[in-house]
């Protein structure tokens, strides 16, 4: 996909224009972009806006390589503080292993970035196929409650 400089200028500046607009007439706390991974135009434009930026990944050896090469290669450059949620975690096989808190130690380490939480894999999750919002249906399920922490964990960040 190839844009020219006029485009990506006025995309970026939409941006930044509709987050401050967002903030300053609705009077949020937090904004959430919400983007694809990788390097589009929208998503660059995400981070150009982010206050903190955080990096969502499971952890197998693709989502770890890429996370850290992304993270080298454009979060550093943009100089935004950055942490990870890591997702879709067997935490029950985890901690069979040696614990969640030795596990996420391991991934700060191979990443280089501070871990702001795991968010448990759950099979029903998928079940409910998106018809209701989970954390509102059943705040205290686990996946309920470690979204809570992660929430808790972005506002001391």
């Amino acid at each position: 996909m190839s844009k020219d400089r006029k485009w990506e200028v006025k995309a970026l500046t939409k941006t930044l224009a509709g987050k401050k607009e967002i903030i300053e007439k609705k009077k949020v706390d937090y904004l959430v972009f919400d983007t694809s991974p990788g390097a589009q135009y929208s998503s660059i434009n995400a981070l150009a806006g982010a206050d903190l930026v955080s990096l969502v990944m499971k952890a197998d050896e693709f989502d770890l390589e890429g996370t850290k090469e992304l993270s080298k290669g454009v979060y550093d450059a943009l100089g935004r503080k950055s942490g990870i949620v890591l997702n879709k975690i067997p935490l029950e096989q985890i901690a069979a292993g040696g614990g969640a808190e030795r596990f996420g130690k391991q991934i700060e380490s191979d990443v280089g970035l501070p871990l702001i939480g795991m968010i448990p894999c759950m099979c029903e999750l998928m079940a409910m196929g998106g018809k209701a919002i989970y954390t509102l249906e059943k705040p205290d399920h686990a996946f309920s409650k470690s979204v809570a922490q992660i929430a808790e964990n972005l506002k001391r960040t």
